[in-house]
This record gives structure tokens, sequence and C-alpha cells, in this order.
């Protein structure tokens, strides 16, 4: 099983709605805010985060 990461929250809501598992949430630091990165799992996570743009 493969896995991604991203922090497009639009993005992220696909990958759950598609049925992978959301794995891990890192806050990063940027600057004078916080960006959340969400790791996910699923049979085709990458294949789902490019189809993502394609739509």
């Amino acid at each position: 099983m493969e896995g991604v990461q991203v922090t497009d929250l639009y993005q992220a809501s696909y990958l759950l709605l598609s049925g992978c598992e959301l794995t891990a949430i890192e806050c990063i630091p940027t600057g004078g805010a916080v960006s959340c990165a969400l790791s996910f799992q699923g049979a085709d996570s990458a294949a789902m985060k490019v189809d993502h743009w394609s739509t």
C-alpha cells in the first residue's frame, strides 16, 4: 500500500472521499502561520493525487 502527503485541504477531502485512510497530521510552522501536512494511505493514493488535479 502506497502513501502520499498533501497540504491542500481540497485534495485531502478528495482522497478521503475516494477511500484513502488518513494516517497522520503534521503541523509545519511557516513564518507566522502553521500549515498542516496530511498523510494518506490507500491502494491507489498516488494515482488519486494526480487525478485530483485533472478533474
